[in-house]
């Protein structure tokens, strides 16, 4: 791998040991930069750096268990592996290395940003990447990269990132600038929590199931305890109003257990 003098060439020594890149992690409280949970950097070769990298990544891939009706449960991981590795592995195939800035991987509570220096190479457009198209910056990393099988080397990635979320109701985006490529996996199992206002009940009268109603008229659907808390009503008062506007057609019950919720049908 080296050359006559005794010296790597630039994709030769970005995936051995004498590698100056970099790769930052860093993991956030909450949906802002606030507040650091975590915050890590990766060295040596490039491989080395994918393989660590995506290691740390599935450790904080955490996986939500929901149990409905029926005697399997259902594991939903927040993001897919493909969806993943195919946003990482592009992001160190393709970047431009003679910018002097590093990939980064930030991981929030609703989603995932992966940053790759260096816009889409040869004047496409992120529209006909998506058809497939390829622009290759980095012919002989991927080349290396095919062979090690960290790659297909057919276009693919974009298209398969898009895939990976085709069985939920979220979709990635991505960010094309000059200098930069951002790619944004949502969150599959993160919901925004739902902000109600409380409603005030005067003159001390009883809470009734027109005040149910009235409630979640307003949103789409409740659960038990948010209908508690915003009327000011004790559990077993909320199962009784809400049993009641059931069995009048009124209110649905969807799902079960701690998974839970009450809709209004529209009558």
């Amino acid at each position: 791998m080296l050359n006559k003098s005794n010296v790597y060439n630039n994709a030769e020594l970005l995936v051995s040991d004498q590698n100056p890149i970099i790769t930052k992690l860093a993991i956030y409280d909450g949906t802002t930069v606030m507040n650091f949970k975590d915050k890590r950097e990766f060295s040596g070769p490039l491989t080395t750096q994918l393989d660590e990298l995506m290691y740390f990544i599935d450790l904080n891939n955490h996986t939500k268990i929901k149990i409905d009706g029926s005697l399997q449960r259902h594991e939903v991981r927040d993001y897919p592996v493909t969806a993943i590795r195919e946003s990482i592995v592009n992001a160190f195939a393709h970047r431009d290395y003679l910018l002097h800035s590093t990939i980064k991987v930030e991981i929030f509570d609703d989603r995932m940003e992966i940053l790759s220096p260096g816009g889409i190479p040869d004047g496409l457009t992120l529209e006909e990447v998506k058809t497939g198209m390829t622009a290759v910056r980095n012919p002989q990393l991927v080349h290396i990269l095919d062979k090690l099988k960290y790659i297909e080397n057919y276009g693919t990635g974009i298209r398969r990132i898009y895939e990976s979320y085709q069985q939920t109701i979220k979709s990635p985006e991505f960010s094309v600038n000059q200098n930069s490529f951002k790619v944004t996996l949502p969150n599959i199992n993160w919901n925004h929590p739902v902000q109600i206002k409380p409603i005030v009940v005067q003159n001390g009268r009883r809470v009734t199931e027109n005040d149910v109603l009235s409630l979640l008229s307003q949103h789409q659907q409740l659960t038990n305890k948010q209908i508690q808390a915003t009327l000011g009503i004790s559990p077993y008062h909320a199962r009784k109003l809400l049993l009641g506007l059931i069995q009048q057609g009124k209110v649905v019950k969807l799902g079960a257990s701690v998974n839970t919720v009450y809709q209004k049908l529209n009558n």
